[in-house]
């Protein structure tokens, strides 16, 4: 959704179920596209066989391509390569690492802008629910990121999950809370 620059349609989607639980893909193939022409195709996988492939992606566009590779499994020295590869003038190829201590993979990146976004809070004197979210989308942004999966998941034959837990008021009704 974040590349895409505006939302998406599931043109395709077709899961490989877990041998574990027939409900929970094993792996997905994506296709999606949006209203300003922008496509994407993911091939995506969790199965124990390419644990030890290095997690990359392509992003390819009118004017260069990125290439990234370790960015959500990442972990160690130069754990985060990205290679921008022009197509204008030269065809300029720059290559960018982010080195990360070895603990540190994108979960803790992702914590990080949560812990930042509660001590701004807090020393806007605006503490507890709901706020305005100054470091990042705030939770709509996961809302939609969700609507999407679970659209594929339909399109994959897969029934979405509901909570086992319902929201707390006045989360609960859509419309009340500032999401």
């Amino acid at each position: 959704r974040a590349l895409m620059g505006d939302e998406p349609r599931v043109i395709s989607a077709s899961a490989t179920p877990s041998k574990q639980d027939s409900g929970v893909d094993e792996a997905m193939s994506i296709s999606l596209s949006s209203p300003s022409g922008v496509e994407a195709h993911l091939d995506l996988s969790v199965k124990l066989s390419g644990a030890s492939a290095p997690t990359t992606f392509e992003v390819l566009g009118n004017n260069g391509t990125i290439h990234v590779k370790e960015w959500f499994t990442g972990r160690g020295k130069s754990s985060n390569e990205i290679a921008l590869e022009t197509f204008e003038n030269d065809g300029e190829k720059k290559v960018e690492r982010v080195d990360t201590r070895a603990e540190r993979d994108t979960f803790y990146f992702q914590l990080m802008v949560f812990v930042e976004e509660v001590a701004e809070q807090r020393l806007r004197g605006s503490s507890g629910l709901p706020w305005e979210y100054t470091k990042g989308k705030g939770p709509s942004d996961a809302v939609r990121n969700m609507a999407l999966v679970d659209a594929i998941a339909r399109v994959a034959g897969i029934s979405p999950r509901m909570p086992s837990t319902p929201p707390p008021q006045p989360y609960n009704v859509i419309g009340r809370s500032k999401l």
